[in-house]
């Protein structure tokens, strides 16, 4: 899957020769960066930034980056333009910053901007917001992606049999994608409500099938003389069909754990990002509360092999889920475009004879 945009959490800008910036959330601008307008990006940044009092400044084939915070208040309230500046540091931005040889950036001027670009709300966080939606659907679309595999192969362990927490999933998966496409952020809301109501269900019924899976695995003998008695009696493989028990509860952990996937990001698409966070909270407490001493005892015949220890990682898993979904979740703090001196020499060029 292409990259539609490329994010920074947890920035911390290095020292400039003026300021050290420290940033939360990143949305940088690149070109050649697929899906991303870029050209269209820096033209409109640079239509409401005072382009006559840096044009001096930019030099050819140097890299420069142009940084503007979402979070500002307005300065110097007199003439066309004013200086923004951070409301809690006081800190003007935005800036023009040189990228130097050791790969510092350097503050090169501050930027004023245009005081009627910003009469109706900020232009550069129309931009950032835009693009958090269209990141946050493909997250989602990847998301339903994922479950979409995971039913099939549990579908298989089923035998071909879809009963109801498989049923119920399907629906709310079907009906997160509806509301994907919705236009309208209250038929959104509306029908992804709708979708939650049917993922919880169903996130609820997978997680006891997981665990009555869990607590019913027939501990494997710790003695290697009893388990090669029961190989050499049992009908078929008895060490084989083991590990095939095991494959299948982990499969519906994966099956449990896209699914709690799906339920935060449900929340996430309708701004409510406490319940988001609570419904991962809800799921690691389940797992941490599954007793897995007879599951672990596959490791005796697995002592030196790389798989996926479900009884150590449930809780784990979870708790990465859980800090991806809520770093996806912010809102950007910055726009930062990178961009040569060469071309910004020439949208700025091209501004000024426009605005003459």
């Amino acid at each position: 899957m292409d990259e539609i945009i490329k994010t920074d959490n947890d920035i911390i800008m290095q020292d400039t020769d003026d300021v050290e910036v420290v940033y939360g959330k990143v949305l940088n601008v690149r070109p050649n960066i697929p899906h991303i307008d870029y050209k269209g990006i820096v033209n409109k940044v640079c239509q409401y930034v005072d382009v006559a009092n840096v044009l001096s400044k930019v030099k050819k084939g140097v890299e420069y980056v142009v940084e503007i915070p979402l979070e500002f208040q307005g300065g110097f309230e007199s003439g066309e333009y004013w200086m923004m500046e951070n409301s809690k540091t006081g800190k003007m931005w935005p800036s023009l910053m040189e990228i130097g040889s050791d790969g510092r950036n350097k503050i090169v001027s501050p930027l004023s901007v245009r005081k009627k670009s910003f009469v109706d709300g900020n232009p550069t966080k129309d931009i950032t917001n835009n693009y958090h939606n269209l990141y946050m659907q493909q997250r989602m679309n990847e998301l339903v992606g994922l479950v979409e595999s995971t039913l099939q192969t549990v579908e298989r362990i089923e035998h071909g049999q879809m009963d109801d927490r498989i049923a119920l999933l399907e629906a709310g998966k079907q009906g997160f994608i509806l509301a994907l496409s919705q236009k309208d952020d209250d038929s959104r809301s509306t029908a992804m409500l709708n979708a939650i109501n049917n993922i919880t269900i169903a996130q609820n019924q997978i997680f006891e099938t997981f665990k009555r899976r869990v607590c019913e695995f027939d501990a494997l003998p710790k003695s290697a003389i009893v388990r090669f008695l029961r190989e050499v009696s049992s009908p078929g493989s008895y060490l084989d069909k083991k590990d095939n028990e095991y494959d299948e509860i982990n499969e519906y952990y994966g099956l449990y754990l896209q699914a709690t996937r799906m339920l935060a990001g449900a929340y996430v698409m309708i701004g409510d990002i406490e319940n988001a966070k609570l419904v991962f909270d809800m799921s690691i407490d389940k797992t941490k509360h599954i007793d897995y001493s007879k599951l672990k005892t596959i490791e005796f015949t697995h002592k030196d092999s790389d798989f996926d220890k479900i009884y150590e990682n449930a809780s784990n898993f979870l708790i990465e889920e859980k800090r991806i979904c809520l770093e996806d979740a912010k809102e950007y703090d910055c726009l930062s475009i990178s961009i040569s001196g060469d071309k910004l020499l020439e949208v700025f060029e091209n501004e000024e004879k426009i605005r003459k």
